[in-house]
């Protein structure tokens, strides 16, 4: 099972597609996603089953007192359902796309379903208490990747293992 907290088409988006092309050719993935969108498609196309199952992704949105009661409500609600959908597929795996969706390492560690979490933030910028807050979530994973050493830098270690991006560049020299 994989989550991941967008149905576009981005940088992140494009690193997930090919993570989900390289498991599919081994194993049955299951996508699950906030929303239909773009990506749908294309996961669809890389041999991805996908299901919509409302998650809440973290926004800056939720960083003021009632959007922190929005979001507790919001994964009160999400977190029972993402723990049956990990049972109903029986999911051998967990990998959770970026720290945005702390609820589904939750999931996964309630499922008791091993969890990754591949990160792609480098949140530095934000103050040292809302950094920690951020990825406190990462200890619910089994394993963390990132995606660079400024990543690996931000999240403080936490025995990260830095995988780069593997999305290829274009056809013919720009």
């Amino acid at each position: 099972m994989l989550a991941h907290p967008s149905p576009d088409l981005y940088g992140s988006d494009r690193t997930f597609i090919e993570s989900v092309r390289a498991l599919a050719g081994r194993w049955r993935v299951v996508v699950t996603l906030p929303e239909d969108g773009p990506l749908s498609a294309v996961l669809r196309d890389a041999g991805a089953e996908i299901v919509v199952l409302p998650v809440p992704v973290l926004r800056k949105a939720y960083l003021t007192p009632l959007g922190l009661v929005r979001l507790m409500f919001a994964a009160a609600r999400a977190l029972p359902r993402a723990r049956r959908l990990l049972r109903r597929e029986r999911a051998a795996a967990l990998y959770v796309s970026t720290v945005t969706l702390p609820f589904w390492l939750l999931a996964g560690r309630v499922a008791r379903v091993p969890a990754l979490c591949h990160v792609h933030e480098a949140e530095d910028g934000m103050p040292r208490p809302m950094r920690a807050l951020l990825y406190l979530p990462l200890r619910l994973a089994r394993a963390v990747v990132v995606n660079s050493g400024a990543t690996a830098a931000a999240v403080g270690g936490s025995g990260a293992r830095t995988i780069y991006n593997g999305v290829g560049g274009p056809p013919a020299e720009p």
